[in-house]
């Protein structure tokens, strides 16, 4: 009798499972077939000690890689993620969470390491894990107080650069462009001259200095 109630509850599961299309949440996924789940669910196998586990397709989390992103509601991607929409001739239209390709150097790459990856200008390497030797970190946007080097400087605001800089604008074309602080040459105008290292102006300019009761104090050419 427990032999045949065995049996009915095992034929019973069969025929359950066989309802269910492959994919569906709440099949089996994986396993040595490497059964896939359908589009916006995955695998989540909860034996991790076993090869070639069976798992149990579920709903992905949204902004997590795989699920739905963007569309007329504009589901974002968690970080690391980007949404890479397909049909870009539909307004709204729904993409899906893939990992960021970024090219080394770039905004978000990896940088430092043992190989010493550097990120492109006015990035910084920001290092998280400060007890491990070689760390990788991220490339993050490098910050920096208004009118020091490499800050923003002119725009529609138009940021002053600190003495010994000059506002650099490579964009001519555009009204209020903003530009960045980048060291004027030394002698030139506007440049710091004076102080215990007694640099020169070039010839035409003089040094001004204001400060007139600090020795050694810099002046600016004029």
């Amino acid at each position: 009798m427990k032999y045949t109630a065995t049996l009915i509850f095992s034929v019973l599961s069969l025929i359950q499972s066989a309802r269910i299309p492959k994919g569906e949440a709440g099949t089996k996924c994986g396993g040595i077939a490497g059964i896939a789940c359908n589009e916006g669910l995955k695998c989540q196998v909860d034996d991790k000690n076993t090869a070639d586990a069976f798992g149990i397709c579920v709903s992905i989390i949204n902004g997590e890689l795989g699920s739905q992103c963007g569309g007329f509601a504009g589901f974002p991607c968690n970080d690391g993620l980007e949404c890479q929409v397909d049909d870009v001739h539909i307004a709204d239209a729904f993409g899906t969470c893939v990992a960021k390709v970024t090219i080394n150097g770039q905004l978000g790459s990896k940088c430092g390491g043992f190989a010493g990856f550097p990120c492109n200008h006015g990035l910084e390497c920001q290092v998280d894990d400060i007890h491990t030797a070689d760390a990788f970190g991220t490339c993050v946007a490098k910050v920096t107080i208004n009118g020091q080097l490499g800050s923003q400087c002119g725009g529609f605001a138009g940021f002053k650069c600190n003495a010994g800089l000059r506002c650099k604008v490579d964009d001519k074309h555009t009204a209020d462009a903003f530009g960045t602080c980048v060291a004027i040459p030394r002698g030139a105008k506007g440049s710091q001259c004076g102080g215990i290292a007694g640099f020169k102006c070039n010839r035409g300019l003089k040094c001004v200095i204001t400060e007139k009761g600090v020795a050694d104090a810099f002046g600016i050419c004029q």
